[in-house]
């Protein structure tokens, strides 16, 4: 079946030409853009470091911001996603071998945002997306999908809570 454009589309004259925005040894994978246009999240390898993190690059001042090589320096980090209003970031962090005591995962844990007007959870599962209206999470948990409702949660001193 072949598809075609609606009688009313109109194509925009105005291009912007393609440019990129990693510098040199900036390995980037699977980049998820804000919603409002903003920034971009990836998870990068950079030269120097053998474990991927999560970077946000703003597009408005055209630099990157380290978000997990601080905080969990020796862990890879992957698909980063934003929430519908852009006001979270989550990704999925590779546990590695559990630590003794670390018997309780979590799947979805706040964590201390670098840039201030941006949440951030991280998540234990792969490929997470957030519904259209913002009120599910969707990922991968050892090959079975599941979603999470949106909830408060209390994790230390940090209170999130997402709107409703």
């Amino acid at each position: 079946m072949v598809e075609h454009l609606p009688e009313n589309f109109q194509l925009s004259n105005v291009f912007k030409a393609p440019c990129q925005v990693t510098p040199p040894g900036l390995h980037a994978f699977t980049p998820a853009a804000s919603h409002d246009g903003k920034r971009i999240a990836v998870a990068t390898r950079r030269r120097e470091n053998n474990f991927r993190h999560i970077e946000i690059f703003d597009l408005e001042l055209e630099s990157f911001c380290r978000v997990t090589e601080t905080i969990n320096p020796k862990f890879h980090h992957y698909n980063p996603f934003f929430s519908l209003k852009s006001g979270f970031l989550g990704y999925h962090r590779f546990r590695g071998d559990p630590a003794s005591g670390d018997s309780i995962v979590l799947h979805l844990k706040p964590i201390t945002s670098p840039v201030t007007e941006l949440r951030i959870l991280q998540l234990n599962g792969s490929f997470p997306s957030c519904s259209p209206d913002g009120d599910l999470i969707a990922f991968n948990h050892h090959s079975i999908v599941l979603h999470l409702k949106p909830v408060t949660m209390h994790f230390h001193r940090v209170h999130m809570a997402t709107s409703s």
